[in-house]
C-alpha cells in the first residue's frame, strides 16, 4: 500500500509553470525540426520516445521495451505509467504562511495510445527497441544515482537550430530545451497534424481537463492560417483568383 504523502502546492509555482508553457508553446515547430533536434542528440532513441510517447521524464524512465506493441499500421503504447496523479486526502492552512497545504496519495494510472507508422520518427525509434527484452528498461544509466538527471542532460545538451518556436527567455532569446518541451509540441503536433479535438487530447495524455488540453496545445498564427486555407471558402477565393488571372 503506498504511504500518505505531505506537499504544498503553492499558486505561485503553478502561474510560473504555465506561464514557462505558455511562452515557450506557440505552435506546432514541425517534423523537419524535431527529427533534426533528434539527429544531434548523443541519443536519438530517447529524444524519439520523449516526442512520440509525450511522456514526462519520470515516465519514460519507466518505459519497458513490453510496453510497446506493433499493431501493423500503428505501434501501441500499452500501460505507460502516468505519475503526476493524486488524491487529496486532507486540507489544513499554514497560518504563518498562509498557504495550504495538502495531504495527498499517489495513484497509478496507465495510459494506451497509437503512435501511427508514418511519423517521421516512428521507424527509427521502433527499429532501436524491437530487439530488446521485454523487461528491458528502454532508458537507463547504470552507476548514476540520479536518473532523471541524467535524461535531463542527454536533452540539455543539444546545441538546436533557431527558430521562432522554439523555447525563449524573457527576453527573447533561443534557450535550451527540456524534456516538457517535447511533451507541448506532440500535444500541438496531434491538434494540427490530426485535428485532434481537446477531448482526445485529454484521453491521449490522461489530463484532468480541457484546461490542461488548451494549455499545452498552444496554436501559432501559422497554423491558424494553415487551418483557414484548408476550408471551402478558401478554396473557392483562390480558384476565383485563378480564374481571373487564366483570362
Amino acid at each position: 500500500m503506498v504511504k500518505a504523502s505531505s506537499s504544498k502546492i503553492e499558486t505561485p509555482r503553478k502561474e510560473r509553470m504555465e506561464t514557462r508553457l505558455q511562452r515557450d508553446t506557440r505552435g506546432w515547430i514541425g517534423w523537419d525540426y524535431i527529427t533534426e533536434v533528434a539527429n544531434l542528440s548523443e541519443n536519438p532513441t530517447l529524444i524519439q520516445g520523449i516526442f512520440l510517447t509525450g511522456g514526462r521524464a519520470t515516465e519514460m524512465l519507466e518505459l519497458q521495451r513490453g510496453h510497446f506493441a506493433d499493431m501493423g499500421s500503428y505501434y501501441e503504447v500499452r500501460g505507460m505509467p502516468v505519475f503526476k496523479k493524486f488524491i487529496i486526502l486532507s486540507k489544513t492552512l499554514d497560518k504563518e504562511t498562509g498557504r495550504r497545504k495538502y495531504k495527498t496519495q499517489p495513484v497509478m494510472v496507465r495510459r494506451t495510445f497509437p503512435i501511427l507508422k508514418i511519423e517521421p520518427l516512428a521507424k527509427p525509434f521502433w527499429d532501436s527497441i524491437k530487439d530488446l527484452d521485454r523487461e528491458e528498461k528502454l532508458f537507463s544509466w547504470p552507476g548514476q544515482d540520479d536518473q532523471y538527471w541524467q535524461l535531463y542532460k542527454i536533452v540539455a545538451k543539444i546545441d538546436p537550430p533557431y527558430s521562432i518556436l522554439a523555447p525563449m527567455d524573457r527576453m527573447g532569446r533561443q534557450k535550451n530545451l527540456y524534456p516538457h518541451w517535447f511533451r507541448a509540441q506532440r500535444a500541438c503536433q496531434l491538434r494540427v497534424d490530426y485535428n485532434l479535438s481537446l477531448d482526445r487530447l485529454v484521453e491521449f495524455f490522461k489530463w484532468k481537463s480541457l484546461d490542461m488540453a488548451r494549455l499545452y496545445a498552444g496554436v501559432s498564427s501559422a497554423d491558424m492560417a494553415y487551418a483557414m486555407m484548408q476550408g471551402k471558402v478558401f478554396v473557392k477565393y483562390w480558384q476565383d483568383a485563378l480564374d481571373r488571372e487564366a483570362k
